[in-house]
């Protein structure tokens, strides 16, 4: 059986499709698409996703379900996060999901995305030992800790790197004033949090785009995203606290010729995910 999922986070709509095994209850991934819709853009200060930012999405979801038809799935299940949950106009962009995919649109609370987080990062994976997985979305930022697919402890955090981004982009290029209101902000936003009391962890997991385009930096990649070598690779504070100290400097642009095509679409939004 076929199965598609799309994703509308508050900087990407992503589409997986995945063919389901029910005799070993397992999904062999078919195709990922990863497409920028930035719903979060300006919406703390608005409270509303943008006709812009719905007809960038409108056009994702027309190609995602042309990519959808073309392997005849079975189920189409579409899920949005912190966008959807804050904007005042989400029942618009249900309305449109409906129609271009004839599936109804379902937004998932903070603990739920937490949650999946979490079982997205252990599925086909033994971490025998405590870890924590974070997922540093567009919108939120979630911690969940466990051993293997039990769960002990997840949280979402109110704060994403659009949102961020956002708060601080008209500072650019940061000095160190900016840098540490930043700081300051981030700090008090995860303040007294009580995930982070597990003193075992062993492990920290972390996915979603922040991480894994500081990887393909990391490695080298400038035009080929290679997911294959990007799964399981290692980034230490050094490297993050190293391109701290370049990007506060660079723009979008710049981190682009500097670091090559792939981190089209996020370059501007790297620096507050670091």
């Amino acid at each position: 059986m076929k199965l598609a999922s799309i994703d509308l986070g508050s900087n990407s709509a992503l589409l997986l499709i995945a063919e389901y095994d029910s005799i070993s209850r397992t999904l062999k991934t078919l195709r990922n698409e990863y497409k920028i819709s930035r719903l979060a853009e300006n919406l703390n200060a608005t409270q509303r996703i943008s006709e812009e930012r719905i007809f960038t999405l409108a056009k994702i979801l027309k190609r995602h379900i042309e990519i959808i038809n073309d392997y005849s799935c079975s189920e189409v299940i579409v899920t949005g996060s912190f966008a959807l949950r804050k904007a005042l106009n989400s029942e618009k962009i249900k309305e449109i999901v409906k129609n271009i995919t004839g599936s109804n649109l379902r937004i998932i609370q903070p603990n739920e995305e937490a949650f999946f987080s979490y079982l997205g990062a252990s599925v086909g994976k033994s971490h025998n030992e405590m870890t924590a997985v974070i997922d540093i979305g567009g919108g939120s930022t979630e911690i969940a800790i466990g051993v293997n697919q039990a769960l002990f402890d997840y949280k979402s955090f109110e704060l994403g790197v659009v949102t961020l981004f956002d708060r601080f982009s008209q500072k650019f290029p940061f000095d160190e004033s900016t840098l540490e209101q930043a700081e300051n902000y981030i700090s008090k936003v995860f303040d007294d949090a009580a995930v982070f009391n597990h003193k075992n962890i062993k492990d920290i997991v972390a996915v979603a785009g922040t991480p894994t385009s500081l990887s393909a930096i990391k490695l080298g990649m400038k035009d080929k995203y290679l997911e294959s070598e990007i799964e399981g690779s290692e980034i230490s504070i050094d490297d993050i606290n190293r391109f701290i100290n370049v990007g506060s400097k660079l723009g979008g642009e710049d981190l682009i010729h500097r670091y090559g095509s792939i981190l089209k679409g996020r370059a501007d939004l790297l620096f507050p995910g670091v």
